[in-house]
């Protein structure tokens, strides 16, 4: 699997600096071994991680992820059917009404962060998401409320990887 990630260099990571920290306790860096990746973990939030893609000592390339292996690939058939099956879909009403209530709703389903820029601080915003997993056997149906109830749909493949923490 090829990593989809601008890269300077194919060289790989051969100073082992990523894997000695993962392993000492006192270093916010774990290896996730389902994924193949390192990440640094934020102290505040152990849910909460940042990955690594590249070994800040040597500079070489941290382990290409598994990431991609672990969710259903959608077949172009899959997509354009569930895009004519949702393309009507304007409002969060038109969602519920074609599809009824949603298998999870997810509150704080979405969060978007704008970047610092033009002497404005980061500013995130925080979106409501319906998600419906039974309109098809490999992917899932995201649709993002808006501010003014429009919907954004969405597809994500299923999740096939098995238990992940």
């Amino acid at each position: 699997m090829e990593d989809t990630w601008p890269s300077k260099t194919d060289v790989g990571c051969d100073c082992n600096s990523l894997n000695d920290a993962a392993n000492n306790l006192d270093v916010p860096i774990e290896f996730d071994a389902t994924l193949n990746e390192f990440h640094i973990v934020y102290t505040n939030d152990p849910h909460s991680y940042m990955l690594i893609r590249h070994c800040p000592f040597c500079g070489g390339k941290a382990p290409t992820s598994k990431r991609d292996s672990l969710f259903a690939a959608i077949p172009v058939e899959e997509l354009s059917r569930l895009a004519r099956l949702t393309n009507s879909l304007k409002q969060v009403g038109d969602v519920i009404a074609a599809f009824g209530v949603p298998d999870r709703d997810e509150e704080v389903g979405s969060m978007l962060t704008r970047p610092e820029g033009g002497g404005m601080p980061p500013e995130t915003q925080v979106y409501r998401v319906l998600v419906y997993t039974g309109l098809s056997g490999v992917a899932d149906m995201r649709a993002t409320v808006l501010r003014d109830e429009r919907v954004s749909i969405t597809f994500a493949g299923k999740y096939i990887g098995g238990e992940h923490a």
